[in-house]
């Protein structure tokens, strides 16, 4: 049953997870049953999660931030129904569509007066290939630029712009496309200068390890790009909808006149994929220019009415429960109390973020060895977060030692004060040295391996909830665009 009492489709649970496991991404499958994550999620409220053994935890990660109105939120839920029960059609591309028009005038509403016309995507990444073909067709320019460190999605075209080097190998040519320092405006300006950049693509504040940019960067990035006749195109995906404590972090620090904006995640609150890009009026009319290209950019299932539903719901939602005001607080709140850890935690660096995108620098009490401590030594500092303190977090990346939080908009203050107990307990595990916390997680995968059949079967029966231990999480991968 799902939380709402009605039934889910009948299928073999256990037949499923093996043909997952063998069909779906076998290696995906291995490190999940490595750290004692592959586990069966079947409910989920607001910021809490509970899998088949009825074990809960808090989700600190929440759909890479995607949930931002929490798991299944009533109004989202009835607002799917009522899209459902209407009974109209989902895949009829020869009409108008009149929630579509509904979420792009409330789209364009809460935007910078800027932008005028809006297009619907399922992820950002799909918003950002068609950012680059608006850029390229309004300005005649081939280059893009992008930031160091930034990520933008993985198709071919949104992955020339991301600033992570292994995302990139083994994939041959990508367009032509240069990178800068984020937060760097000399940079910036020099890159501008040989006029031709079609857009200089940027997110306000970078998802991946959640670095801030200097204040007013983004405003005078917008003047730079101005004057070389560079489109600026934002990426929202991450930030938009009160996840950084305003409605759009880009606004929020100055570039008020962006030409393309780019969001996605929130609007679908968890459940239905749906993005959009709002672009200025004579930069979309570059690409539609005509009749006969009123098509040249297209999807078979974007607009449709589910997903319009739940974006038209979720800004309510936002609305109503004063999201973007409640982001600003409780971040902050979260910040402050990481922030006193410091005072007794070594193994604590520096504390970031805006809103409710918050991430934390581990520190070494000694340098690390090689390649396999720097990876597991993070690991097990949120391996002991969901052990003991029952919150789900993520290591960035496999390379990183930065710990990232994007839960829920609709968290409550005592559930700000979990995260941070569980960040002391762990930081309180590996303060001891990055040696023994790595070997101790190295023992507690090997025994995971040990207790699971290759084809997944639990081979000794796991605890259920009362007195249980919740399951290890993996260092996420990278946030699907």
């Amino acid at each position: 049953m799902n939380p709402h009492g009605r039934a889910l489709p009948a299928t073999d649970d256990a037949d499923g997870a093996r043909s997952w496991r063998e069909l779906v991404n076998p290696r995906w499958a291995r490190v999940l049953r490595l750290l004692d994550c592959d586990r069966t999620w079947t409910r989920g409220e607001g910021v809490w999660l509970e899998d088949d053994h009825g074990r809960r935890v808090l989700d600190a990660v929440g759909g890479y931030g995607a949930a931002t109105v929490g798991h299944n939120h009533p109004r989202l839920v009835q607002a799917l129904h009522e899209a459902l029960d209407a009974g109209a059609p989902g895949m009829v591309h020869f009409g108008v569509p009149p929630l579509a028009g509904a979420l792009a005038r409330r789209l364009l509403e809460l935007a910078p007066p800027s932008l005028h016309r809006v297009y619907f995507t399922n992820s950002g990444t799909e918003g950002i290939e068609l950012a680059i073909k608006l850029a390229r067709a309004f300005t005649g320019r081939p280059a893009l630029l992008s930031c160091d460190h930034a990520f933008h999605g993985f198709t071919t075209g949104a992955l020339a712009l991301t600033g992570h080097d292994p995302y990139r190998e083994r994939f041959g040519d990508l367009l032509a496309s240069r990178r800068v320092p984020f937060g760097d405006l000399d940079s910036l300006e020099r890159a501008l200068a040989p006029r031709d950049v079609a857009a200089f693509v940027v997110e306000p504040v970078q998802g991946k390890g959640v670095k801030l940019p200097p204040p007013g960067y983004l405003a005078e990035a917008q003047r730079l790009c101005r004057r070389a006749g560079t489109l600026l195109v934002v990426d929202e995906v991450q930030t938009g909808f009160g996840r950084c404590g305003s409605m759009f972090a880009t606004v929020a620090d100055g570039a008020d006149e962006p030409d393309v904006m780019v969001v996605s995640k929130a609007l679908s609150g968890g459940l239905i994929p749906v993005g959009a890009v709002l672009a200025r009026d004579r930069v979309w009319n570059a690409t539609f220019s005509s009749i006969d290209r009123a098509m040249v950019h297209s999807s078979t299932f974007h607009q449709s009415p589910l997903a319009m539903s739940a974006a038209l719901a979720v800004l309510e939602v936002v609305r109503e429960e004063q999201l973007v005001e409640r982001s600003a607080r409780l971040g902050a709140s979260l910040r402050l109390q990481l922030e006193a850890l410091r005072q007794h935690h070594r193994s604590l660096g520096d504390v970031r973020g805006k809103g409710l995108m918050v991430a934390i620098d581990l520190v070494p009490p000694r340098p690390l060895r090689g390649r396999l401590e720097s990876s597991l030594w993070p690991q097990s500092f949120v391996m002991t977060m969901l052990d003991e303190g029952g919150v789900l977090a993520q290591v960035v990346n496999q390379r990183s030692a930065t710990v990232k939080f994007t839960p829920p908009l609709v968290i409550e203050p005592a559930e700000v004060d979990r995260i941070v107990r569980a960040v002391d307990q762990a930081l309180g595990r590996i303060d001891g040295g990055a040696l023994g916390t790595s070997l101790s997680a190295l023992g507690r995968m090997a025994r995971n391996l040990l207790r699971r059949s290759p084809a997944g079967a639990a081979t000794a029966p796991r605890e259920g909830a009362a007195g249980s231990r919740p399951v290890t999480p993996a260092a996420a991968p990278p946030s699907v665009r």
